[in-house]
């Protein structure tokens, strides 16, 4: 109960953002899932995670990201290995560079190629790990990706790099 009100409180404020248009496509926000993929298993578990990203300047953005995924993690000690499966919430911070705006000067292009670093934490609903993730909660990664628009505000993105749980994410892009 508890994530889906943080996912419904995160759509209302990005709605919110959506309706000041006081400085037009300076805010772009992502709606991304993700098949988390920890070594040593061979589950892929659904992540969701929503973005919020303001462009500080044409080649540049900063921003947040929360979302719900799960989890899981291998331990070995001694002889003997144990998997850990949670579910939890993620959040943490990102930047974007665009690498289009330094070589095409048109304004009107709707595909975007950029590269993207994550740094943050995941927060488990059970606390009563033993051994504790050898990853300890850390939410990391750096990625390569590209978008394009459909229209003026609307489009798909997908992004390919290394992650602390994912490597592949892709989903919905919407630009105020």
């Amino acid at each position: 109960m508890k994530r889906l009100l943080l996912l419904a409180s995160l759509l209302i404020s990005i709605n919110t953002f959506a309706q000041v248009n006081t400085v037009p496509k300076r805010i772009n926000a992502k709606l991304g899932f993700a098949l988390s993929n920890q070594e040593g298993t061979n589950s892929n578990l659904p992540n969701f995670r929503v973005e919020v990203n303001y462009k500080m300047l044409p080649f540049i953005e900063v921003g947040v990201y929360a979302g719900f995924g799960f989890y899981e993690d291998i331990q070995i000690v001694g002889s003997r290995a144990t998997i850990s499966g949670y579910a939890a919430t993620n959040y943490g911070l990102n930047a974007n560079f665009h690498i289009l705006p330094l070589v095409v000067k048109e304004k009107k292009v709707r595909f975007d190629l950029y590269v993207s670093g994550k740094l943050g934490g995941i927060n488990p609903e059970r606390k009563n790990f033993s051994p504790l993730p050898h990853k300890y909660f850390s939410d990391y990664g750096v990625y390569a990706g590209a978008a394009y628009y459909l229209t003026r505000h609307f489009g798909v993105y997908g992004e390919f790099g290394y992650g602390s749980y994912t490597n592949l994410r892709y989903g919905l892009s919407f630009k105020f």
